[in-house]
């Protein structure tokens, strides 16, 4: 009984562990960030695991504080476009950072929040 257990452990470890992206997929998704260089200002981290057969992608990137979100939301739709093209059924973000001048990432607020201020609004294709 307990050699089953060890066994099935052993055949099924990878299914139950959430591993990073193999080395030939990381380097795709550096090719792909490599050639939209000049729509960001700084790399943050770069998060890459896999969960069974699904594989997600975040990436924290910097940006310019005059860039708008619509900036950041069109490269992120076309980073998605070129990354899934290359890598099916991959689940991409962007994690807008602070870039190294130490200016915030782009935000869009909204007025109305409970307390009076202006709540962030978080655009649908970056948000988790």
């Amino acid at each position: 009984m307990i050699w089953v257990g060890v066994s099935l452990v052993r055949h099924n470890f990878r299914a139950l562990m959430d591993l990073p992206l193999s080395e030939g997929e990381q380097l795709t998704i550096t090719r792909v960030l490599a050639r939209h260089y000049a729509d960001y200002d700084a790399v943050g981290t770069l998060y890459t695991r896999s969960s069974g057969n699904r594989r997600f992608v975040e990436i924290e990137l910097g940006f310019d504080g005059a860039k708008s979100v619509e900036h950041v939301q069109g490269l992120s739709r076309r980073m998605e476009a070129a990354l899934t093209a290359e890598l099916p059924g991959l689940d991409f973000r962007i994690v807008p950072i602070a870039d190294a001048a130490g200016q915030d990432a782009p935000s869009a607020t909204v007025g109305g929040a409970p307390d009076g201020d202006s709540a962030p609004v978080v655009p649908p294709l970056l948000a988790p």
